[in-house]
């Protein structure tokens, strides 16, 4: 009986060192660099093996879950699954999906720099200057008539995420000395731009994007949005004004997290599009599409993927904003999940299932 419990354990052993490095888990920083069919996403990694399995995710049990996700009944999730305010239903299914292509506020890679109400606002210090990644740049200077004007040798200039110049207009508050970039049309909240200062001759970049919704949206969507922990939820669960929502907040004590999707029917498509919000003063409302980064997506919102359900694992982090001087880590991510099925949405028809472990 000895002989025989001991090779019991070994065997128990065995098997949990196979699972181990099946898994190939890691630390949060870990998780943002694995691929997604050879791209990246800001803060969120996937990687697949061409038959939608991901191959960094633990041994299956052949039905294509993982045998480390618990799958439950699709009531709502396991025991610990209720949302921390309330079940994330709503009676409003009023269509405000945040798609809009224009935003009104937005942030950068440099605290300094912000988007208020569509106009681009580069707030200088009491000597006229702003610090880019270390480096002290003095933009603004008495104009000898007791107001402030743009420096000789400082022109500013904006760019999208292709390197087209974006048409505007530069302008000073005499008495303030915060400079503002008027665009002549709307900053789109799809693109990531690159706010350009030329001083004497030197370019320095900082990277600013806008927001899908802000805190003036007249009805917010993702205010209504629910945090939820692990569990396994139906698309049922998660909808909020029409919408399968689900929020996870990082917080203080950033966590990874990974989510897959099972029950997939015959013909069913999921789209996923990811939003992330960052903890920066006076923009804690605002919501962003998370980025893909590197691969042929660099640099473009995760709206709409075409997502075949292998696991995906997210993290706080943000490639597209940090800098030497400011980390912009996410404070929280929405997951939105759209089931179609031949050119409609059939979400809340859907038995899909979203497991988060």
């Amino acid at each position: 009986m000895k002989k025989l419990g001991k090779f019991f354990v070994l065997a128990v052993l065995i098997q949990f060192l196979g699972i181990l490095a099946c898994s190939g888990g890691g630390s949060a920083s870990d998780y943002a660099k694995i691929e997604a069919d050879t791209q990246n996403i800001t803060g969120t990694g996937d990687s697949t093996n061409g038959s939608g399995n991901s191959e960094d995710s633990e041994a299956t049990n052949g039905s294509g879950d993982s045998e480390n996700f618990e799958v439950t009944d699709g009531s709502g999730g396991s025991e610990n699954s209720e949302a921390t305010n309330g079940s994330g239903d709503s009676e409003n299914s009023e269509d405000t999906d945040g798609s809009a292509d224009s935003g009104n506020s937005g942030i950068s890679s440099n605290f300094n720099v912000t988007v208020e109400n569509g106009v681009l606002v580069i707030n200088t210090d009491d000597e006229g200057a702003i610090v880019i990644d270390g480096t002290e740049l003095t933009l603004v200077v008495d104009d000898g008539n007791g107001g402030l004007s743009l420096a000789d040798g400082v022109s500013i200039a904006l760019s999208d995420n292709s390197g087209n110049a974006v048409s505007g207009d530069v302008s000073v508050d005499g008495e303030t000395g915060t400079i503002y970039f008027s665009p002549q049309s709307g900053l789109d909240s799809n693109e990531t731009y690159t706010l350009s200062l030329e001083v004497n001759g030197q370019v320095y970049e900082t990277t600013v994007i806008v927001s899908v919704e802000d805190g003036e949206t007249e009805e917010p969507l993702f205010a209504d949005v629910p945090f939820y922990p692990k569990g396994t939820y139906s698309m049922n669960d998660l909808m909020v004004q029409g919408k399968a929502i689900m929020g996870w907040e990082f917080g203080e004590s950033p966590k990874a997290f990974r989510m897959k999707l099972t029950g997939l029917g015959e013909g069913e498509v999921a789209l996923l599009t990811i939003y992330g919000t960052y903890n920066i003063e006076n923009h804690e409302d605002e919501v962003f599409y998370q980025r893909w980064a590197g691969g042929s997506h660099d640099g473009e919102p995760c709206k709409d993927y075409e997502w075949r359900g292998n696991i995906i694992s997210i993290n706080e982090d943000d490639a597209s904003l940090d800098s030497e001087t400011n980390d912009n880590s996410f404070w929280s991510t929405y997951v939105e999940i759209k089931i179609m099925k031949d050119g409609v949405d059939v979400t809340a028809q859907s038995e899909v299932l979203l497991i988060i472990k």
